[in-house]
């Protein structure tokens, strides 16, 4: 008789509970806690999914499967090369965060490959469901308390629509899936109609399209019982819940509000995300072996960004905005690890993906698999912890050997794992802590003090940076800075080092150092990042003006004009007279009397331009008199008449305003002609650009286009 050694336990029923317990908790734990402070949820969420990753890890001998899923090994060379790029990245604290996420995707990925797949779809439709839940709640009226979410802006536990979308979007297809089984076909087609009505509500025309994906993955690819009319019949209230939702969400208006009661029009999601994916590729040809670096977009995009796309996303400059990613999960790897990173990435799906598409018991996982990756072509939700920790479970339990036998970790595998468990529970925990002391004083305006115990924990996040820096000196309406002297410069140079050390091509916190090292008397330093910023961003108003005071005040006058006239960014053109007044007011200003002509100038041609005055491509010369011009022709005539007499009648602007007023008064144009056909050549590019109206109506007269310069 042999001795009886330590036995395995018995493997679980393959069909396995509605619910899996562990992970639906998993999945709450990453998913409920808010503060509705806290700067970036999505951070905060992979922050706990990174502890609850380590506890998986430290647990590891318990669950470790015999066999591990199909695409571990792609997935395991994916997080080493995102960790080998960790080292050289501009920001550590973004690359350690962006390799770490991948690690603790790929633990939950082996995890459940021990899982029974019906109980994974469970928690991943019931995760959908709560989310849902919440988010249709807000759309009827009710606000939550505490400012997690309101009904103006349903964004349920996420904090962002898009990202409640995503997770809706995973819980439709598991709740389908399970839905078209023979057992408890009910409850489980609620659930997803549940999910599918907040879809239609959200807005997300990505989820819609996933959704859309999802159902028909489930018509095509069935995974069990029954066929025919009972599931043609529960597709098809499906499609009706969608559809009612769609019909009744909210509308979204074709402008948006701004201060002083302006509006601006909506900007396009599509051109926004075209003007992204197009910056994306061609950061992917600038380092297509190595990629930028893991958790690096953010800090690199910027070299990259275009003008139109600024403009889009921060409404035409009245709120900053940084991109965290290129709404495209492909793109991003490819960005931040290359083209192997990317091939990695394919790697694991080719490897996975058949588990899930062939007929067998992984099948059922295809509606909410295929959806969540139509969503990564359009967003970026392997970033989004609750949808990508669901995605990453249901492809691990579909992908995983059909026994699921637990294997037996040796001592020093357990110690390894439960060392690499208590490194994620660490890094986790502090980013988290550090969310929650930036958050502490909601809805007031951190304090420095909250602020110094976040950036104790994150030294390298630059977004806390900034706040604290904004904290010490005051932030007005128009973006800058209140206080900027040698003191508040004292106490936020730990800060300025920071930015530029970690973010050095994030323009909104350059510019805050900028205008902290102008204040404080060291303005070679401060002109240095405002050419930065220019050269990232060419119409950055802020940027351009402080260096056009700064140059007046040198006695400069081409190199300021140059800066405020040569394309001069709205912002600063509908003020451009009133901020070069206020140059000729600043005490010992050089060529004061300079700069107050240039303000009549500007002010001349603002009155010129003006839309409630006569349009002087209409005026009939034989008819109009000056005496009964409108008010706003008389206003121009003043401004025009008096630059022209400040100027001198042959100053070569002059001629052009004063050639303008007379046709819109209604004069002879010929008598204008200047004496000298090159005379209007000598103004420069930046008063030319001002004047281009003026030119436009002036090149329609005979005897005008020889003199005016090129167009």
């Amino acid at each position: 008789m042999t001795a009886a050694g330590p036995t395995l336990p018995a493997p679980a029923r393959p069909d396995g509970p509605a619910v899996d317990p562990w992970l639906a908790l998993l999945l709450a734990a990453i998913t409920l806690p808010v503060e509705p402070g806290w700067i970036d949820f999505e951070q905060v969420r992979r922050g706990l999914l990174l502890a609850a990753a380590g506890v998986l890890a430290i647990l590891g001998w318990r669950w470790c499967p015999r066999v591990p899923p199909r695409g571990l090994t792609a997935l395991g060379l994916l997080c080493l090369w995102h960790l080998l790029g960790w080292p050289s990245a501009t920001n550590p604290g973004s690359a350690a965060e962006r390799a770490l996420h991948l690690l603790a995707l790929a633990i939950v990925f082996t995890w459940a490959g021990s899982r029974p797949l019906r109980g994974v779809l469970g928690a991943a439709a019931l995760l959908g469901t709560v989310v849902s839940l919440h988010g249709l709640a807000q759309r009827a009226g009710l606000d939550w308390p505490a400012g997690i979410g309101s009904a103006a802006a349903p964004g349920s536990f996420l904090g962002n629509l898009n990202a409640a979308a995503e997770v809706a979007v995973v819980g439709l297809g598991a709740a389908t899936a399970l839905a078209l089984r023979k057992r408890v076909a009910l409850p489980w087609l609620a659930t997803a109609a549940v999910c599918a009505g907040y879809l239609g509500v959200d807005g997300s025309r990505g989820g819609l399209v996933a959704a859309a994906l999802a159902l028909l993955a489930a018509a095509v690819l069935p995974a069990g019982e029954p066929r025919g009319v009972r599931r043609l019949a529960a597709l098809g209230a499906l499609v009706l819940v969608a559809a009612l939702g769609w019909l009744g969400r909210a509308p979204r208006p074709d402008v948006l509000p701004t201060a002083g009661g302006a509006t601006i029009a909506r900007p396009s999601t599509v051109a926004i995300r075209t003007e992204l994916w197009s910056a994306s590729l061609e950061m992917v040809a600038s380092a297509p072996l190595l990629g930028v670096g893991p958790g690096q977009f953010r800090h690199e995009y910027p070299r990259f960004r275009s003008q139109a796309e600024i403009e889009a996303s921060t409404f035409g400059r009245r709120q900053p905005t940084f991109a965290p990613d290129p709404h495209q999960d492909a793109l991003q790897i490819a960005v931040e690890a290359g083209l192997p990173g990317l091939l990695l990435a394919l790697l694991l799906l080719a490897r996975s993906l058949p588990a899930v598409l062939r007929r067998g018991p992984g099948r059922a996982a295809a509606p909410a698999v295929l959806a969540f990756l139509a969503t990564a072509l359009v967003r970026a939700p392997v970033g989004n912890a609750p949808a990508a920790a669901a995605f990453a479970a249901l492809l691990g339990s579909a992908a995983a050997a059909p026994e699921r036998a637990r294997r037996r970790l040796g001592a020093w595998s357990k110690l390894g794992s439960a060392l690499l468990g208590a490194a994620l529970v660490a890094v986790g925990a502090m980013h988290v802590g550090a969310a929650h002391a930036a958050a502490r004083g909601w809805p007031a305006a951190p304090t420095t003090a909250d602020l110094d115990a976040a950036i104790a924990l994150d030294r390298t996040e630059s977004r806390y940076h900034s706040l604290r820096i904004q904290a010490i000196c005051g932030l007005g309406s128009d973006g800058l800075l209140l206080h900027t002297g040698p003191a508040e410069l004292a106490r936020a140079a730990d800060d300025i080092a920071a930015i530029r050390r970690f973010d050095p091509h994030n323009t909104t916190a350059l510019f805050f150092a900028a205008q902290l090292l102008r204040g404080g008397a060291r303005r070679g330093e401060a002109h240095e990042l405002l050419h930065h910023i220019l050269e990232l961003d060419p119409r950055h108003p802020g940027a351009a003006l402080l260096l056009a005071i700064d140059a007046a005040g040198a006695g400069e006058l081409d190199t300021a004009r140059a800066l405020l006239y040569r394309d001069p960014h709205p912002s600063i053109r509908v003020r451009l007279a009133e901020h070069l007044r206020a140059i000729a007011a600043i005490p010992g200003i050089a060529k004061a009397g300079a700069w107050r002509r240039e303000a009549l100038f500007v002010a001349a041609v603002d009155a010129l331009a003006d839309p409630g005055s006569a349009d002087p491509g209409s005026a009939d010369p034989g008819s109009a008199d000056p005496d009964s011009a409108d008010p706003d022709s008389a206003d121009a005539a003043d401004r025009v008449l008096r630059f022209v007499g400040e100027a001198g009648s042959a100053e070569s602007r002059g001629l052009v305003l004063r050639a303008h007023l007379m046709l819109r008064l209604g004069g002879d144009a010929d008598t204008l002609a200047p004496a000298e056909p090159g005379a209007l050549a000598a103004i420069d590019a930046g008063s030319r650009a001002l004047l281009a109206p003026s030119f436009a109506a002036l090149r329609a007269l005979p005897g005008w286009a020889r003199v005016l310069p090129p167009p």
